[in-house]
């Protein structure tokens, strides 16, 4: 690649990144902790130089590398496809980038929608939340610390995310929590906190 070349495909990496709704989401609400938009910054470079490193990442492998950093670093599991869309455009970027196809990355890249954070909205409930990791989340395709990531289009702008609390303090497993299978194995089911 050219020097051209070396700046461009950070920068339309940084782009994909910042259209992506579930690490846009991380970072605004913090799941990497105080460092979180840092974390979004190394993962720019740290894709640079993998590909750099590497000949012929396929998308799988990008998938599963960005899911590692995702789940290691913003404590978030992402299942709503976007994995498998942002990898596939990265490796589809860096090869036109390596054939020299600048205008058509810059195109590619312009087309990309913004991250639909704002479309993922806390339903209004239980306002006490200093610390909602020990309250309970649950999220309906939404993301959340500790949780999953899972939305209808990681790249689309039409979704439909929200986020409810719950204060259930119980943590005693209770009789239909519990099962026992027939090797003398017991399953305890994580029940609702009250």
């Amino acid at each position: 690649m050219t020097s051209g070349q070396n700046t461009l495909f950070p920068a339309a990496v940084a782009t994909v990144f910042d259209s992506w709704t579930v690490l846009q989401l991380a970072v605004t609400q913090g799941f990497g902790g105080a460092e979180s938009r840092e974390k979004a910054e190394w993962m720019i470079t740290a894709v640079d130089q993998w590909f750099r490193e590497n000949k012929d990442i396929e998308d799988f492998e990008l998938e599963d590398f960005l899911a590692d950093i995702m789940n290691t670093e913003f404590d978030t599991i992402v299942e709503d496809g976007s994995l498998s869309q942002i990898s596939s455009l990265i490796c589809r970027l860096f090869q036109l980038c390596k054939e020299g196809k600048e205008a058509e990355v810059r195109e590619q890249v312009q087309r990309l929608p913004k991250a639909a954070v704002q479309n993922c909205a806390r339903v209004a409930g239980n306002e006490e939340g200093v610390e909602e990791e020990e309250e309970g989340n649950s999220c309906e395709q939404g993301a959340h610390n500790s949780s999953t990531a899972s939305f209808s289009g990681g790249l689309s702008n039409g979704m439909d995310n929200t986020c409810t609390s719950s204060q259930d303090k119980s943590q005693e497993p209770t009789e239909e929590s519990m099962e026992t299978e027939e090797e003398g194995w017991t399953t305890v089911h994580r029940g609702k906190r009250r």
